[in-house]
Parts: structure tokens; sequence; C-alpha cells
């Protein structure tokens, strides 16, 4: 118990440090903070992991280029073997043609089958409509129909089926024939592919719709062959009736033609082009081309697959012992540094743990967007993305700015831009921007006091990156006004942006991971440097120390109830801004022992009083202050009386005159969370407590569990989520941090020998008096 207490009590006074002091360590945690076993450890696994980190994914390579199509090559590339690759220039040039080669597609309009067969019931004198139109259509649309109708079918063609024996027979034959050739899976269409050969092919455009054509003439004269063997004449009438509507119906398929040719594209095989040995790849100073960053690809793949195995496994071996080697130097001189000049950091094992992730972890970052096939994108946007790897390394520095310290995040920000460059294959730009952007976060990081000024951050490294970008291709004598050289560059703004995102994102996983407190998370939320914090420790100081005493109190009783701590801290700071317009009038910041409520009426006083709830809000709004902060300005009273004026007007009134309570209550509301009612808890009790003339522990605790219980039975919590295990957690703590606050002090003696004891003039045997009837 004792030592949970220590531990509590630590975490309290430690808030807002950066790095939290130790308390109440265990042997063995004391022990693996210091061991020089662990140190070793570390040492090893962070050298491991930057050379695997750095050989994945990388193939030693003689040319050692980075290319990007639309990038300007660094110097001539010329095959030393001969090898093969896709030309996707002229495959796709094939594949366009031969999309084109494939003719309009034409389908039947079901829509407008049905509207002939309508018109040939219609014609017929059968009134009865289709099921799907006789409730859905409107008048409007039969309208529109019977006029698509008149427009595909004359009268005098639908004349020769006036005569036949049987109409509604003959209407659904013809039905049943629309409905069958309508459909994708009907026969005809089928056919179409087979009939499409026997029509001329010097129309080309219009050859699918004269099969199609072609295909229901077929069909029509087998079916009306077999409905009617014997009679001729009307066979002919229903045949030509039929093939007046399927001619009139037929529609341009978009869907169906743009089907067809992406399947006439996926038929064309890749062309492949041979290139001999000794052939120029790339040519120094001309932008990459897709087919020379095709021809590039296939080259380096060829190569590596051309050399033995034993000599990549030897240059594999000769790469990865030259970046250890590279490494551990590295690693030496780092921990020369820190012993010298970081001190603190070095001796403490998290610390270097915490250090070891930042740096693999940036180094994993570069590592994966490297692997990114950026540069396959078949246009100039891809130079975006050709400096986005550096962003890890301003990501890094700003971490370990803000979780360490300055010095430290700059000797290693230079060492991770060494590490990035030779992760891009030895590539001195990538270490110059890199190392740049890096520093210059630092710098821009140094007084930076909430998350929204890392915005500023990311546009003061995207300009550096900009102007890194714009002086290495002036220097290599490109022109840089062209749009190659523009993509670069925004590409560099982006990198800038992109590295305080992702620092943002990892900044709280850190803070949990390795309880490291950083200035931006507790400066947001309890900056006692804060204007009005300030202005209250010069115009109110009495009211000032109370806040700060009932923030203390409110951050322990919520953490006994898994209420926000921090939430509450900051609110009780805020709670009593309103004061600020007449502090005088408080007992806390009163002057002399003189009250200023000795001139005024009890209801004079009652109102000022009230006033500083309104006027905190008041305040809080006009500052722009956070939501939460205003409904505990505005709850952390409640509708509590303040009895002291209550009583003091109830016993000066005059003779007739009616005193009413509800004139001495807040005006709320009560409160609504948690963390209000824990405000309003610890606001009273601290303003009780500073009555009591001899603070022993069972005062403190009678005094503690009455002003809750008041609080109780005059109905304050009723609207919070507290419940009684909550209050009797809140009085523990609450009792614990007065306790601890009123301890005992010893005796001095004085110069006459005799032992003299300060006396609280206020002690009296009588009823504690109400602090809190004041503010």
């Amino acid at each position: 118990m004792q030592l949970r207490a220590r531990r509590w009590l630590g975490k309290r006074w430690n808030v807002g440090k950066r790095l939290r002091k130790k308390h109440a360590q265990g042997w063995i945690k004391a022990a693996a903070e210091r061991s020089v076993a662990v140190k070793a450890l570390i040492a090893f696994t962070g050298c491991a992991g930057t050379v695997a980190i750095i050989i994945i994914g990388q193939i030693p390579s003689r040319e050692g280029l980075d290319l990007y199509v639309g990038h300007p090559a660094p110097r001539d590339v010329f095959a030393d073997i001969g090898f093969s690759y896709a030309n996707r220039e002229e495959t796709q040039k094939l594949k366009q043609e031969e999309a084109q080669k494939v003719p309009p597609q034409y389908s039947l309009s079901p829509d407008k089958l049905q509207s002939c067969a309508r018109q040939i019931r219609e014609s017929l004198g059968i009134a009865v409509s289709a099921p799907e139109e006789s409730d859905e259509m409107s008048g409007d649309e039969r309208l529109n129909g019977d006029q698509e109708s008149l427009s595909l079918l004359k009268p005098r063609e639908l004349e020769p089926l006036k005569g036949t024996a049987a109409p509604l027979k003959l209407v659904t034959q013809i039905e049943s024939f629309f409905t069958e050739v309508a459909g994708s899976d009907a026969q005809v269409i089928k056919d179409i592919e087979r009939n499409s050969q026997r029509v001329d092919s010097s129309r080309d455009s219009d050859r699918h719709r004269r099969a199609l054509l072609t295909t229901l003439d077929d069909d029509i004269e087998k079916r009306t062959a077999a409905l009617f063997p014997r009679d001729r004449r009307l066979r002919e009438a229903v045949a030509r009736v039929l093939k007046l509507s399927c001619e009139r119906s037929i529609d341009y398929d978009e869907e169906l033609t743009q089907e067809m040719r992406e399947r006439a594209a996926l038929r064309v095989r890749p062309v492949i082009a041979n290139v001999q040995p000794g052939s120029k790849i790339v040519d120094k100073g001309y932008e990459l081309t897709p087919r020379q960053a095709d021809m590039y690809a296939a080259y380096t793949a060829r190569r590596e697959q051309a050399e033995p195995l034993a000599l990549k496994m030897r240059e594999r071996l000769y790469y990865a012992l030259g970046l250890t080697l590279l490494t551990v130097m590295f690693l030496i001189v780092s921990r020369r540094y820190m012993l010298y000049y970081q001190e603190q950091v070095y001796r403490s094992n998290a610390s270097l743990f915490m250090l070891e992730v930042i740096l693999l972890g940036s180094l994993l970052l570069a590592r994966g967007i490297s692997l990114i096939p950026f540069g396959t994108i078949q246009s100039g946007w891809n130079n975006i993305f050709y400096y986005l790897v550096v962003a890890a390394v301003p990501m890094a520095a700003m971490l370990m700015m803000l979780l360490l310290n300055r010095t430290l995040a700059l000797f290693f920000t230079v060492c991770l831009s060494i590490f990035v460059g030779i992760l891009k294959g030895v590539a001195l730009p990538y270490t110059i921007v890199s190392a740049v952007g890096g520093i210059v976060a630092v710098y821009s990081t140094v007084g930076v006091r909430s998350r929204n000024q890392l915005i500023g951050v990311g546009a003061t490294v995207a300009l550096a990156n900009v102007i890194t970008i714009g002086a290495l291709d002036a220097m290599s004598n490109l022109n840089i006004v062209s749009a190659t050289v523009g993509y670069r560059v925004a590409g560099g703004v982006l990198s800038g942006f992109f590295s305080v995102f992702i620092a943002a994102s990892f900044l709280p996983l850190f803070e949990h991971a390795f309880n490291m407190v950083t200035d931006i998370r507790w400066l947001e939320l309890s900056d006692l440097n804060h204007s009005l914090l300030k202005r209250m420790f010069i115009e109110a100081p009495g009211t000032y120390h109370h806040s700060l005493m009932v923030g203390n109190l409110a951050e322990a009783a919520a953490e006994a109830v898994g209420a926000n701590p921090l939430q509450v801290r900051v609110c009780a700071y805020f709670h009593d801004i309103g004061k600020l317009r007449k502090p005088e009038y408080f007992t806390e910041n009163e002057q002399y022992g003189k009250s200023m409520h000795e001139e005024l009426r009890p209801r004079m006083s009652n109102l000022i009083i009230l006033a500083h709830v309104k006027d905190g809000v008041d305040i809080a709004v006009t500052q722009k202050l956070n939501r939460k902060i205003v409904e505990a300005i505005r709850e952390h009273h409640g509708t509590s009386l303040v009895y002291f004026f209550y009583r003091l007007a109830e016993e000066t009134k005059a003779q007739g005159e009616h005193i009413s309570q509800e004139d001495f209550r807040y005006s709320g509301p009560k409160p609504q969370s948690k963390e209000t009612a824990i405000v309003l808890l610890a606001d009273a009790v601290e303003a009780a407590s500073r009555s009591l003339s001899r603070p022993t522990p069972s005062r403190v605790k009678s005094l503690v569990r009455e002003i809750i219980n008041q609080r109780i039975i005059d109905g304050q919590l009723d609207e919070s989520d507290l419940t009684f295990n909550d209050l009797r957690l809140i009085a523990e703590r609450v009792e614990h941090i007065l306790n601890s606050t009123f301890h005992a002090r010893v005796k001095y003696p004085s110069r006459g020998g005799v032992e003299e004891e300060q006396e609280d003039r206020g002690e009296s045997s009588g009823e504690e008096p109400d602090q809190e009837a004041q503010g």
C-alpha cells in the first residue's frame, strides 16, 4: 500500500516533465535500465537492423541509377549483354489498331419492340394492355408510347394483318418472338458472327447491323413458315411486319461495342524487341522515355540472371560487409558522442531503445517508399515521388527533438541522411536533401507548443526542400523552369508535409509506449503560461493558488474513478476566471483581513458572488477556450446555495421582508458529467478546508465526507454519472491529498530558548465557517 502511494504521488508531482523520474523501481528494472549487457544488445540490434533494412530489395548494380520517366539521366548506359524486352508502346499501338477494327455493335431495343407489339394489338382491335404497363404507365407515358409506335409502324403496313381469323393468337406469337430475340442469350444473337462473313465488307462500319438483320430475316422466315404453312398471304404479311419491327428497333449498343473492342485488344500479344550488346539504352541529359525505362528494367533483370550465382553471392557479401563496417563506425562515433555530450540519454536504456526505434523506423519507412515502383508510371508526374523517400529524415528529426533534445536530434539527423543516401544506391542528392530537411525540421520544432504549429514546421521543411532541389537541378545544368523540375519541386513540398503527418501520427504512440511527456502534450492541456492564468496570478493570486489546488485534488479524484484527469485539471485551472472581474470581493483575495462585503447588503454581495460564473463563461467564450472548459465553468457550482449570505440576509432582514432561497442559488446547470462533478466537489472541499484550525486526519475526513453528503442531499450530483462507489473513491483520494498538504511542522525554538508554535488565529470551538460562501 505504501509503495503504491509513493508511485501515485510521484506520478502526480512530475506531471508535465519530459522524462519521468523512476520511482520505487525494483532491482530487476533498475538493473535493466543501467545494464551494460542491455546496451550491447541495443547496439547489436541497431546495427543488424540497419544493415538488414538497407539490403532488403537492394540489388548491387554497377550502374546504380535511380531512373524515373521524365527525369534526365545522369549518364549514358550501354548494354554489355544482349536482352529482350516487351515494347509497351508498340504493343499499345497494335491494341488500339485491333480495337478500331471492331465495327460498331447493334442490338434490339426491348422498348421499341414492345411499342411495336402494342401497336399491332391496337390495329387488330385487341384492347388488352401488357401487364407491366397497365399499372405503372401514366397518361403522358402512354401518349408518348403511342407516338413512338406510330413512328415505327405505319397503319398501311399493318393493314394486311386485320383479316386474320385468330388475332389474339397471332399477337401472342408475335410478342413471344419479340421476347426471344431481344434477350442477350437469344439464338439469333449467336448466329450474327456467322452471318457477318456473308455481308459486303465494303461497308465495314455497318456490318454488324446488317448481319443482325440478315439473321433476323432468316429466323422470321422459318418461324412464319412453321406457323402458317398453308396461308401464303398471311405468312408474307406477318413476316413483313416482323421484319419492319425488328429493323426499326435496332439501336447502337455502346457498351457491347466497348466490350468487343476490349476483347480484341486483349488478344494482341506483346511486341518483343531484341537489343544487341553494346547498344545505348539511356542517353545522358535527356528525359527518360517509357520505352527506355522498360529497356533499362529488362536489362538490369537480365544481367542479374546472367551473372553466376557465386559472383552474385560474392557481390552481396561484399556489399553487406562494407555496409556493416560503415554502420559499426557510425555506432562507435555515436557512442562516443553520447557518452560525452548526452550522458543522461546514454545512461538510460529506455531512452536508447526509443532512439533505436525511431532510427530503424525511419529507415524502414524510407525502404518501404523506395520499394514502391513509382518509376513504372508512364508519365512525368512520377517525378513528384522522386524525393518522397527523404520524408523519413525530417520525421525522425521532429520525433527526436520533441521526445529527447535538440543536439541529439541534429547529430542523428546527419547520420540518418547518410544512410538514406546509401539506401538509394549511394546517391548524394538524397543525402543532401535529407540532411537539409532534417536540420531545418529540428530548428523549426524549437518552441512548438501545440500540434497545430507542426503545420508551420511542415511548411518550413517543404520550403527548404524546394530550395535544395532547385539548387541541385541548377548545378546539374538542367532547365530549372521545365515541367520535370516543377514536378520534383512539388514532390519536395509533398515530402515536407508528409513528414509532419507521419511524425504527428506516431508521436502519441511513442508518448504512450515509452511513458514520455512532450512539451506539446502538456502545454496543450495545462499550460500555466496561458494569458488568463498569468493575469489571474497577478490580479487574483489567492484565486490562482486556489485553482492550482483544485486542479491537484480534481486530477487525483479523476484518476480514482476512471475520468479524464487531464481534462479536470485544465478545467480546474480555469473554473474561477470569472473572479478576474472583481477579485477583491472574494475571500481568498482579501488583504489585511478587510472584507469588501462589510459595506454591502447581503443581496448585493450575493449578486457579486453569483456573477462570477456568468463572467467566467463570457471570458472563456471571448478567449475561445475549449467547450469542455466552458461547461465546467458554468457547472462547477451547479445550483448550490450561497449559504453565508443567505443566512446573513435572514438575520438582517426587515420586518415583513421575505427572503427566497432561489435568489441565493447559482443558475446552474448541475454537473452533466463525471469531470465537471469532480471539479465541483474539489472546489467545495478546497474552499472549506481553509477554515480548518487544526487539520488532523480525522477532521479532514469529517470535512470531506460532510461536503460530499451536502452536495448529494442538495441534488447537485443527480445529473452526473458518479456512483456511490465513485464518491467513496473520490473522498479517499481527496483526504489523502489534503492530509499530505496539511503536514505537520516542527517547532522552532525562539531566541529566548522557548519553543513557539504557530497557532491558527481563526480557531474556534464552534462550527467551521463556510469558506465557499464567498465564492
